[in-house]
């Protein structure tokens, strides 16, 4: 909630949205843990606002506002204690999410922070784990998007720690050659490769459709497990 606060009061214009993903988590620990809701009731709260046709797949106000209704009558029969909360805590913020949903199309309802997630170690290891001014948090931000540019550069002309996948080899430049083009070519040639991704059957799209990345093979299974860790017994030795 801090953090929301200081982003409004930097950016006053700003549409906010936050991660589905930690609300549903959270909503979750607080049935649990703070109101003491037993398993099953949990099952028809928590996918009734974060499942499919739930509350937060809301694609208009007014449907928003009807199945809202309806939650709120499940919610007082079945955890009458978590009604405050849920009105007060967390209903502004999946207010303020269809809203940005609603007025900025690259939002979508189930948008996840995963790609921040990932990207904090590598900011902490560029700011060497210390505090920055805004300032130099900007510029130290910018020069990390510059580098992943370069990489990609590196990449076309077959050099760094990347290389081009064999469905864009058209896209290779001898190093010789792309050090003699103009910086207006190096650019068209640079804008022609971002412009043709292509997505493979092995790889996974995020909620907006930006970003693609490889699927896991494990689909998060340990190497060489056997069974589910849900279904696995334990025992002493």
């Amino acid at each position: 909630m801090a953090i929301r606060i200081a982003a409004k009061s930097v950016f006053p214009t700003g549409s906010l949205i936050s991660c589905s993903r930690q609300l549903k988590s959270n909503m979750i620990l607080y049935l649990r843990d703070k109101v003491g809701v037993a398993t099953r009731t949990r099952n028809n709260i928590v996918p009734a606002v974060f499942g499919p046709g739930g509350l937060t797949s809301s694609p208009t106000i007014a449907v928003f506002e009807e199945r809202l209704t309806n939650i709120q009558t499940t919610i007082n029969d079945q955890a009458p204690a978590y009604l405050q909360h849920f009105t007060s805590r967390v209903l502004p913020i999946l207010q303020q999410n269809l809203d940005t949903m609603l007025t900025r199309t690259e939002a979508s309802h189930d948008w996840t922070n995963n790609n921040c997630e990932s990207m904090n170690p590598i900011l902490k290891m560029k700011i060497d784990w210390r505090p920055q001014a805004i300032p130099q948090l900007i510029d130290s931000n910018y020069e990390i998007v510059k580098g992943h540019y370069t990489d990609v550069e590196r990449a076309i002309m077959g050099r760094g720690e990347y290389r081009l996948h064999e469905d864009f080899k058209e896209y290779f430049v001898q190093p010789a050659v792309w050090c003699t083009k103009t910086d207006e070519k190096r650019r068209r040639n640079m804008e022609k490769f971002e412009r043709a991704l292509k997505i493979k059957r092995s790889m996974a799209t995020s909620s907006d459709g930006d970003i693609y990345v490889l699927t896991s093979g494990a689909r998060g299974k340990k190497i060489g497990q056997k069974k589910r860790v849900k279904a696995s017994r334990t025992g002493r030795l």
